[in-house]
């Protein structure tokens, strides 16, 4: 089980009109299969919530959610527990459940990104692209930086085992 939060950036687009949403979110990772110390497939779900608040193009405040159900696959980087890189990528679909204010909407989503240290911390940059199943419905893009949570990454700090994955910054 692993665990990163961080903040997102969409953009909803519905025809040629294009508006941010802000949110938060949370991203519970449970690797499923591991037969290697750095790779692995994974079940990933980042959910996130956050505003819209009123623009040119969309002239409405609404809260937004979404909340994806997703499989990925996971090289390097935070792969495993046990992971050997101090950068990884990652690739994967799913599901999604969007809530646009007081309507929701659903469909596929696909998701990719990059895993790395930085002053001595664990992030994620992940792109998500969200396509619904109605045409009338938004379709986003979203952005997200997320630093990594959990106590094995303590263990390796701990360790002193951080240098060999910070050489590239030095």
């Amino acid at each position: 089980f692993k665990l990163s939060a961080g903040y997102s950036s969409y953009l909803l687009e519905t025809g040629t009109r294009i508006s941010p949403v802000h949110s938060l979110g949370i991203t519970p990772q449970f690797n499923l299969w591991q037969p290697r110390s750095n790779f692995s497939i994974a079940f990933v779900s980042p959910l996130t919530a956050g505003v819209h608040f009123r623009t040119k193009v969309l002239f409405r405040m609404f809260f937004f959610s979404d909340i994806p159900v997703m499989g990925e696959i996971n090289y390097g980087h935070l792969a495993t527990k046990d992971f050997r890189k101090w950068w990884g990528v990652f690739a994967g679909g799913g599901y999604t459940f969007q809530s646009v204010g007081a309507h929701w909407q659903y469909g596929v989503c696909l998701s990719a990104g990059f895993r790395f240290w930085l002053f001595k911390q664990s992030f994620t940059l992940r792109y998500v692209r969200f396509f619904s199943e109605y045409p009338e419905d938004y379709f986003s893009h979203r952005l997200t930086l997320e630093i990594n949570l959990g106590r094995f990454l303590k263990v390796v700090a701990s360790k002193n085992s951080l240098q060999k994955f910070e050489r590239p910054f030095q």
